[in-house]
C-alpha cells in the first residue's frame, strides 16, 4: 500500500484518503517520523487533512510522548474547519 501512495505522489493523483491510509499504515509499522513527512507531503500538495487523519496523528504524538505537538494537532484542526470528535477525544 505504501508503493502504491509513493506511485500516486510521484504523477499527483495522491489523494487526502491516500495520504491518511499511508499515514495509517506508516503508524501500524511504528515509522511516526514518516507519517509526519507524509502529512507534510499531503499539505503540500494541496490536499485537507480529514479528523481520521489528525486522529493518526495524535496516536502518533502518543507512541512518542509528544505533548506539544499533540495539543498543535488538536488546535490545528479549527484552521481547516474540523472539530473533535469522539475518535479524536479517545485517543488524547
Amino acid at each position: 500500500a505504501l508503493q502504491y501512495y509513493t506511485a500516486a505522489k510521484e504523477i499527483g493523483l495522491a489523494t487526502t484518503n491516500t495520504f491518511t491510509l499511508a499515514i495509517r499504515l506508516s503508524l501500524l509499522a511504528g515509522d511516526v517520523a514518516r507519517a509526519f513527512l507524509i502529512y507534510s507531503d499531503m499539505l503540500a500538495a494541496g490536499c485537507e487533512p480529514t479528523t481520521s487523519t489528525f486522529s493518526l496523528l495524535i496516536q502518533c504524538c502518543g507512541k512518542t510522548k509528544d505533548e506539544q505537538r499533540m495539543r498543535e494537532l488538536f488546535d490545528s484542526m479549527k484552521d481547516f474547519g474540523l472539530r473533535p470528535n469522539e475518535e479524536v477525544y479517545m485517543v488524547c
